[in-house]
């Protein structure tokens, strides 16, 4: 084959009829120049199956370690590409078949920008959208006002957190897969758009929806958790180091806030108060206003856990 235009990163763990979903919306849309690499950590049997109904010389089948984390898979699997474009989609979305065909021209036409993305759908678990949330997501996240079009530089829209990862397309040889480091764990899919804009190029915006994210109750242990939102806190401090950044510092700032009170929160589910009081301070000393009142509140669950800790304690 030759080198595909687009190369479709898919991490799954464990969703064989989402991921169906997901690749049937892939192959049925109106772009063909690309090749989609599902990436499975999870039960091999699920992707063996669908191997066998799925016989589009496109797909790669890859099976990774069961060890690997959310972020290491997703990492893993977009090492893989080799398209001049990569587009990482979950495995509980799915495009429209429009998806590519709204976002690659405009890319192809313009060499200065490195990341396209649009709108989308908001859909329940069994995938009916849901039209209330789907209008209050894109106010939330400033999508509703954003015109259509180039957008350069773009550090307004990474700080708003506008862009939906797995509703974008960026270029390939501008990403650099060793600064999305550890540190930094789930929070790549914010990360990624941000370090895009770090090289002062362009963002194309298509504000048609072209996307439909699954919105369900996540299955990750108190473990994950922590380590997810700790990430959210290490990245926000770094984009707040940026000067760039610096116009923007307002919204990054009340976000680190409301991520120390998260991590906080997910510290509490382990027992480790000490570190969740930490995280408690941190967000006091960050933002005032709605986060403040919200660490207040986890600082009186502190209180009040370590007071019942005192009274079921012997003497």
């Amino acid at each position: 084959m030759m080198q595909p235009l687009v190369s479709v990163i898919v991490p799954t763990h464990n969703r064989p009829d989402w991921l169906s979903e997901t690749l049937h919306s892939v192959l049925d849309g109106d772009f063909r120049n690309y090749e989609i690499i599902v990436s499975n950590n999870g039960d091999p049997a699920h992707t063996r199956a669908l191997a066998r109904v799925f016989t589009d010389p496109r797909i790669q089948w890859v099976e990774q370690s069961q060890d690997l984390d959310i972020f290491r898979h997703a990492l893993a699997a977009t090492s893989m590409a080799t398209g001049k474009y990569v587009a990482i989609l979950h495995d509980d979305d799915r495009w429209a078949p429009n998806f590519l065909s709204s976002l690659i021209p405009a890319m192809e036409t313009t060499d200065d920008i490195v990341l396209a993305f649009g709108d989308h759908h908001c859909i329940r678990a069994d995938g009916s959208i849901d039209h209330q949330e789907t209008i209050r997501n894109s106010r939330r996240w400033g999508r509703s006002r954003l015109p259509e079009g180039i957008h350069k530089p773009f550090f307004e829209i990474v700080a708003k957190q506008s862009v939906p990862l797995t509703g974008s397309v960026f270029r390939r040889n501008v990403l650099r897969l060793e600064d999305v480091t550890t540190d930094i764990d789930e929070f790549y899919d914010i990360w990624i758009p941000y370090l895009l804009a770090a090289t002062g190029k362009a963002a194309y915006y298509h504000s048609g929806r072209i996307l439909y994210k699954r919105v369900h109750d996540s299955n990750a242990n108190s473990a994950r958790r922590v380590t997810a939102k700790l990430g959210a806190v290490h990245g926000r401090r770094a984009m707040l180091r940026d000067s760039r950044m610096r116009p923007y510092r307002h919204v990054l700032e009340m976000r680190l806030a409301r991520s120390h009170v998260s991590a906080a929160l997910a510290l509490l589910g382990q027992r480790k108060h000490r570190a969740a009081a930490s995280q408690i301070v941190a967000s006091l000393e960050t933002g005032p206003g709605l986060a403040t009142a919200l660490a207040l509140r986890t600082a009186l669950i502190l209180s009040n856990r370590a007071a019942q800790a005192t009274r079921r304690a012997p003497g």
